[in-house]
């Protein structure tokens, strides 16, 4: 099969299972007033359309959802701010927006989202631009694309402090394994050597770890990898990964940074075109994994979302295996006591994939994604662990 069609049969996957969209309103009351454990609705009167393959990042008290696949109109270039305070959603300016895309990268510097590369679905643009987007004043601005990698879905962004680090992906001829560094202060682009990177791939993952990026896993010409390389910006320099102990090679999984560690979970085994329920967490002093207990552990999926909370991360929804499209429960993983406990399931929402999951500092926030083949969703929740 053609790389092309590689890329087109997963982007089927992804975004094109859909009939219908759905739409709501109302309100509910402000999630500032739900202190206890469980779930709470989010409002959906002024919230975007339903949609999947989004960008959402938190702001430090908002949440922050642009772009992505939205049936009614296809791609789209709107989004809109939640505040959880007030439990309300502000509308964003389209103005000077980068142009209707799904497959994008969005990162939060600390003040503004920097969205990044993506794909046009009906005509298979790929994009080689971005834009950001500051809150403050509602506005957005492009950025220099002199020196950029190129247009690519299935990249990995990472935000290290000062500047955002942008590698792998994919467009409609090959996958790729180079990247490059962007300043916004500058707004200049400038190369990352590819000496030691991982082979080209899409749809890995990659944590920032305060010093480096750690990227694993991925998919590339009819492959998953079970391998990855430490990236560090310092030295412009790649090592790889011990391999040993490594989860089975999977892509579209989730991958979070614990402060010390990086736990990787789930996905989905292109070689066994089986979704998985297992994980291992990596730490990279000791450039060596370890097994994550199973006992307990949310049932196979791929497509989900994975937050840390601080001191567990939690898992939630996702893809599982044909009989079981969509999933509406997860797992708390804490791994100080190696050991799972379920989410709890009462007033959950219903059951997503392709949705965004950003953690509050006190409650993750979970929203849009599919239900069933012919149902977008633009509702939500919160929970509180």
């Amino acid at each position: 099969m053609s790389t092309r069609n590689l890329i087109s049969a997963a982007f089927v996957t992804l975004s094109c299972l859909v009939a219908s969209a759905c739409s709501g309103g109302g309100n509910t009351p402000p999630c500032s007033d739900c202190t206890s454990e469980g779930w709470q609705p989010l409002a959906t009167q002024d919230s975007p359309t339903a949609r999947i393959l989004q960008s959402t990042v938190w702001t430090g008290d908002r949440m922050i959802v642009w772009g992505g696949k939205d049936k009614v109109v296809e791609d789209t270039d709107t989004g809109a701010i939640y505040d959880p305070t007030t439990d309300s959603w502000v509308t964003m300016s389209t103005v000077n927006a980068p142009s209707p895309r799904e497959g994008h990268s969005a990162s939060w510097t600390g003040d503004r989202m920097i969205v990044w590369g993506g794909v046009e679905h009906y005509t298979f643009t790929f994009y080689r631009d971005g834009a950001i987007y500051d809150p403050a004043t509602d506005s957005w601005k492009a950025i220099s694309t002199e020196n950029a990698p190129d247009a690519s879905i299935g990249h990995s962004a990472v935000w290290t402090g000062d500047h955002l680090v942008i590698w792998g992906g994919a467009d409609r001829q090959a996958f790729t394994d180079i990247g490059a560094i962007y300043d916004p202060a500058t707004d200049s682009w400038h190369a990352m050597s590819a000496v030691g990177a991982p082979s080209a791939r899409y749809m890995h993952t990659a944590v920032w770890t305060g010093s480096k990026m750690l990227v694993w896993g991925g998919f590339a010409d009819g492959n998953c990898f079970n391998d990855g390389a430490i990236y560090d910006p310092a030295t412009d320099s790649w090592h790889a990964m011990n391999a040993t102990g490594s989860p089975s090679a999977r892509y579209m999984h989730t991958a979070v940074w614990d402060g010390s560690e990086m736990i990787v979970w789930g996905g989905f085994n292109e070689n066994s075109a089986q979704p998985l329920s297992d994980g291992a967490i990596y730490d990279p002093t000791t450039d060596s994994w370890h097994a994550m207990s199973a006992t307990g552990s949310p049932s196979a999926r791929y497509m989900h979302t994975a937050v840390w909370d601080g001191s567990e991360m939690i898992v939630w929804g996702g893809s599982g295996d044909a009989n079981h499209f969509v999933l509406d429960d997860g797992a708390i993983y804490d791994p100080s006591a190696d050991s799972w406990t379920p989410v709890t399931p009462d007033d959950r929402p219903a059951g997503r994939a392709f949705h965004s999951a950003v953690w509050t500092g006190s409650k993750m926030l979970v929203w849009g994604g599919i239900n069933q083949p012919s149902l977008y969703l633009n509702d939500g929740a919160s929970y509180t662990p």
